[in-house]
């Protein structure tokens, strides 16, 4: 983050009312809040100031998809300190024509696998469509995972195995 960033951020937290903010927020758990009143970049700006002062991982739900990834954009520049995704729905346009997006459907599994990990300092941006599909929970998810990491030696025919066991079918291409 640049120093023009940061001094935006830190002329929201002097408003008269950020502290108040933060208290009440911290006071309430789980938390749904809804800020009205703000309009362009304010509201990750407002984001962007208060949530180094909140712990945990932290959820952003906008109208739509366009909202979404402006907040997303506008956060992740003012934001630092935070891995900040965008949970996008698996399909390319609206659900209702079917049309899976393959690189979508990685991103979620990508951040799903991040929300069931230990990641603390970690902000989603979605919208209710992406949020809405349906997913695996996360025993279905971890026990039916494949942790590979480089260096690790695995023979062929061992992960022709594991896949097939858990619905794969094997083909010549990928």
């Amino acid at each position: 983050m640049g120093q023009t960033e940061d001094r935006l951020t830190d002329i929201y937290a002097d408003h008269p009312q950020w502290n108040s903010f933060v208290s009440t927020v911290k006071k309430a758990d789980p938390l749904l809040i809804h800020l009205k009143g703000l309009s362009g970049s304010s509201s990750a700006l407002w984001a962007a100031s208060v949530l180094p002062s909140l712990p945990g991982m932290h959820l952003f739900i906008l109208p739509d998809m366009e909202t979404a990834a402006y907040f997303y954009n506008d956060l992740g520049t003012f934001l630092s300190g935070y891995e900040v995704k965008l949970l996008p729905s698996s399909f390319k346009r609206h659900i209702k024509y079917g049309q899976q997006d393959p690189s979508n459907k990685i991103l979620r599994i990508e951040i799903l696998r991040m929300l069931s990990g230990e990641k603390k300092k970690l902000v989603v941006v979605t919208w209710p469509e992406a949020l809405a599909e349906k997913v695996a929970d996360r025993k279905t998810l971890l026990g039916n995972s494949i942790k590979l990491k480089a260096g690790d030696e695995l023979s062929l025919s061992h992960l022709e195995d594991l896949l097939t066991g858990q619905g794969f079918r094997l083909v010549d291409f990928v």
